[in-house]
């Protein structure tokens, strides 16, 4: 419950800079999970039609450990989040929570880490460890350890993975 109304609380607040701040130039950022408008609509996008791992396709890199948030793009910054296994390996463990019906286990440590790259190039700007832990419950058969999208108000970039923690940075990894 708490963590919900953070979030909301944390959704108000960016979007309350982002109207403020956005004008049709920065229409063509994705600040947050539903885009500038926070409709899921791009009003200034041109995408592709058809793609595959040639046609279309700006840039590609390989990233460590796994995350399923939605990008988020601002100016030449796109931020993400990844959950990156480390350590020794310990006997699979699951939550027993309510809900964990269909979690993966757990069998080691986590990283949780914010990432910038460069939206033209795919150069990773910076990868930041923000919270190490070994995981109290395991992540959802379909998702990961890191799943909830960054947010951005065009000064900061707010990254949020659940229990293990909410957090600020700047454009520079700070």
């Amino acid at each position: 419950m708490r963590a919900s109304i953070l979030i909301c609380i944390l959704l108000l607040l960016a979007g309350q800079g982002i109207e403020e701040t956005l004008g049709q130039e920065e229409n063509d950022y994705w600040p947050s999970w539903r885009g500038p408008l926070a409709t899921g609509e791009a009003p200034n996008a041109d995408p592709p039609t058809e793609w595959d791992e040639a046609t279309n396709v700006k840039w590609k890199i390989e990233l460590e450990g796994l995350g399923h948030s939605t990008p988020v793009v601002w100016e030449q910054h796109l931020f993400l989040t990844t959950a990156i296994p480390f350590g020794d390996e310990f006997e699979p463990r699951f939550s027993g929570a309510p809900g964990a019906h269909d979690n993966l286990p757990v069998s080691q440590e986590h990283k949780f880490v914010g990432m910038a790259i460069n939206r033209d190039n795919g150069e990773v700007l910076w990868s930041k460890t923000l919270h190490q832990a070994t995981p109290h419950e395991g992540a959802h058969i379909s998702a990961s350890l890191a799943s909830a999208s960054p947010v951005t108000d065009g000064k900061h970039v707010y990254f949020w993975f659940g229990s293990y923690g909410l957090y600020c940075l700047d454009f520079e990894g700070k």
